[in-house]
């Protein structure tokens, strides 16, 4: 399994946001303002409702707050809950790169 991945730096964010168009480009522009370094993203496909989750991969504890601070004060995000390096989608992205190298 890649280490890189399930370094114990390594952290998911569970948001909840605003289910629109425009939530995942809010998003993407908030960290490419910040230079925030986002190793993966999920935003799985679901019924048409208020809100949704999302995940975002970071590889520091510490971008990790500051990214969730920031994060809160975008109008369409609703909550951020952090995951530490057992969370299943962190191993879920772990296998696929090590599939892909």
């Amino acid at each position: 399994m890649n280490a890189h991945l399930t370094h114990s730096s390594t952290t998911v964010l569970e948001l909840t946001v605003s289910d629109h168009p425009s939530v995942l480009a809010r998003l993407t522009s908030l960290c490419s303002r910040r230079a925030y370094t986002i190793g993966a993203m999920l935003y799985p496909p679901a019924a048409r409702l208020p809100e949704r989750q999302l995940w975002l991969l970071v590889h520091s504890n510490c971008a990790a707050e500051q990214i969730a601070q920031q994060l809160l004060k975008l109008e369409d995000v609703r909550a951020v809950r952090h995951h530490g390096p057992e969370h299943p989608l962190l191993q879920l992205a772990a296998e696929q790169v090590d599939h892909a190298e």
